[in-house]
Formats: structure tokens, C-alpha cells, sequence
């Protein structure tokens, strides 16, 4: 989906509890307000998680966080157990967006227990990919690899999608640990999979990890051509959080090419970014940057792999 679809969603969501609200009011006292109000009383829970889910998509990650939080609470009180499930799932997300992550860890392994009891496969390659990201994220390399081939093991079948996601994951890591075939290989069957369901906003990811790849063996121009194709993805099909990623990965391209100007214009755009996401860490880091004195040729002072 498009951010502008993105936001769609979510007036909808949004305008369809008002309206409810509205019926049961005008009907006070009658059936028919009586089942708008015991309806609205029971979607609520959904609405409000399926709100967060979409605030988190859109990099919202604060307001999704209550929203969720809401979701939770109403769904426990109104013994709601999927709802609190899949709720808890988003939270999940979001404490990882906003740096919890051992809370985001103990979520995520409590979730891919539930589902593999369950036995629901493909349930649990999400899990397992969401769990995957955040043992990157802190560093935990060798358990996040396992975690992704074991995703990407369950995703079969119309599940493939999965497959590619998991690839993408592999791939970063192997970006991170220095190993130029092994993410190639990764990345090229992400990305042959994300072209063919049309998935914009991980083509975009995909082609910045390989306009980074290119920049890490020395090849400029094939960076560049890799970069300019996942700016035209993210204008027309990525969020906030593929925009940002891509102007901080840009950022340290033009540093190490030694075009100051541009590498402070992109670190610029990624601060503004980043404080639109509800990202202070990264917020604070890019403006650290492009308060700086201009950066020597090929150097930067932000290591790419840790932040981006």
C-alpha cells in the first residue's frame, strides 16, 4: 500500500467508530441504537488495533503505541483473546520501533509459541521474522540468521511472500558481517519476489541494501543507479520509515564520495524524517551530524550499519 492509501485506512477506521457512536446516540432507547451500541462495543477493540497497526505502518509509532495499548485493555476486559493476541503483536512492533526491544523480544517469543502450539505456519514465519529483526537490531547476529532461514523454511506456498521478507532480513545481516555473496544471493531472490507481487516498499528496501552493497565493494555509479530506482519506489509506494532509511543511506553515499553539501542535505531530510516517526534517538544522532564542520572525502562519522 501507498502511504496515501495508508491514510485512507485509516479515516476510515476512524470516521466508522464516530459514526456508530452516532447511530446508537440517535437511536437511544430504541433496537436499533441498542445494536449499534453492543456493536460498537464490540468492534472497538479491532478498530483500535487495526488503527495502530496502520499509525505503525505510517511511522506513527507514539500514537500507535496508545492506541494499541487501548486495544489491549478493552479486549482484556471484554474477553477478547484473539483480539489481545494480534494486539499484543503490534505492540510488539512498536516497542521495537521505539527501541524496547527486550520487551519486543519477550513478545515476540511468547507469539511464536502460541502459534506453533496452534500450528499455524505461516503465523509463525512472521513471528519469527519480526523476532529475527529486532536480535539484528541488538546485535544478536548468529540466533537472528536462524531465525530468518527458519522463516523462511515455513513460508512456503502462498505464503512466499514470507520467503522474500526473510531473504531481505538474510541479506541485511550479511551486509553487516562483510559477506558480498551471500547478500547478492539474498537480496536477488527478495528482490524477484517483492517485483513480482508489486511490493513498492520492500523493492525499495531491497535496492537500497544493494545500492549500500555496491557503495561497500567500490562501485559508485551502481549505487547510484540502485539508490535513484528505490527513491522512485518510496515516492510512489513506501512509508516514512523507507524514506527516512533511504535518506540516511544516501547520506553517508554522498560522504564517502565527498560531496559535503548533498551528504548534509540528505542527514537533513533523515532528521526531519525521523522526528516525524517519533524517533528521538535517530533524531538526535542526525542533527548531531549536520551540526558538524563539513565531512572529509571518503569518511563519515556515522557508522551506517548501526543506525540505519
Amino acid at each position: 500500500m501507498q502511504q496515501g492509501d495508508f491514510r485512507a485506512a485509516l479515516r476510515m477506521l476512524e470516521d466508522a467508530l464516530v459514526e456508530m457512536d452516532r447511530i446508537a446516540a440517535a437511536n437511544k432507547g430504541s433496537t436499533l441504537g441498542a445494536l449499534f451500541q453492543q456493536m460498537r462495543e464490540n468492534l472497538e477493540p479491532h478498530f483500535l488495533n487495526a488503527i495502530g497497526q496502520v499509525r505503525n505502518a505510517l511511522g506513527d509509532f507514539t500514537i500507535a503505541a496508545v492506541q494499541i495499548d487501548n486495544a489491549i485493555r478493552i479486549a482484556e476486559q471484554r474477553r477478547q483473546p484473539d483480539v489481545v493476541l494480534f494486539a499484543k503483536a503490534n505492540r510488539a512492533a512498536t516497542d521495537s520501533h521505539r527501541g524496547r526491544y527486550a520487551a519486543a523480544i519477550a513478545e515476540y517469543e511468547q507469539q511464536r509459541a502460541i502459534f506453533e502450539r496452534a500450528n499455524i505456519p505461516y503465523r509463525q514465519a512472521q513471528t519469527l521474522n519480526n523476532l529475527g529483526r529486532v536480535l539484528d537490531e541488538v546485535g544478536r547476529y548468529g540466533e537472528a540468521i536462524q531465525t530468518f532461514e527458519a522463516a523462511r523454511k515455513l513460508s512456503t506456498g502462498r505464503f512466499r511472500r514470507g520467503q522474500a521478507i526473510a531473504s531481505l532480513n538474510l541479506a541485511q545481516i550479511y551486509l553487516k558481517l562483510g559477506s558480498e555473496p551471500d547478500t547478492r544471493s539474498a537480496a536477488d531472490k527478495a528482490l524477484i519476489n517483492f517485483r513480482t507481487v508489486g511490493d513498492r516498499a520492500n523493492i525499495a528496501r531491497t535496492l537500497t541494501l544493494l545500492g549500500q552493497l555496491h557503495d561497500s565493494a567500490g562501485r559508485p555509479a551502481e549505487a547510484d543507479k540502485a539508490y535513484a530506482e528505490a527513491a522512485d519506489h518510496v515516492a510512489t509506494g513506501g512509508s516514512k520509515i523507507e524514506a527516512a532509511q533511504l535518506a540516511l543511506v544516501t547520506a553517508v553515499h554522498y560522504a564517502q564520495a565527498g560531496n559535503a553539501e548533498k551528504s548534509r542535505q540528505s542527514f537533513a531530510h533523515a532528521e526531519a524524517l525521523y522526528h516525524g516517526i517519533g524517533d528521538p534517538f535517530r533524531t538526535a544522532l542526525m542533527r548531531l551530524i549536520t551540526t558538524q564542520r563539513p565531512l572529509p572525502n571518503g569518511t563519515t562519522v556515522v557508522d551506517r550499519q548501526k543506525i540505519a
